[in-house]
């Protein structure tokens, strides 16, 4: 939402010297996306510990993408 809000200020101002606002976060926050859709398709492989391990350590690492995301952008 920052990014948007200082978008519109820089283009409002006609400050040329900034012409675009960068997204830092987007590609940890497609990282985290991607890594959350992986966890739901393991969840259908019918599995012992080590896919129920797994599947946990896909959710934390995507969320904590998600947050790296989130916090960057």
């Amino acid at each position: 939402m920052r990014a948007f809000v200082n978008q519109r200020n820089i283009e409002a101002n006609g400050n040329m010297d900034n012409e675009a606002y960068l997204f830092r976060g987007t590609g940890w926050m497609a990282a985290g996306i991607k890594l959350g859709a992986i966890e739901n398709v393991v969840g259908f492989v019918p599995g012992s510990f080590g896919v129920s391990l797994l599947r946990r350590l896909l959710r934390m690492l995507g969320r904590a993408c998600l947050i790296i995301g989130v916090m960057k952008g």
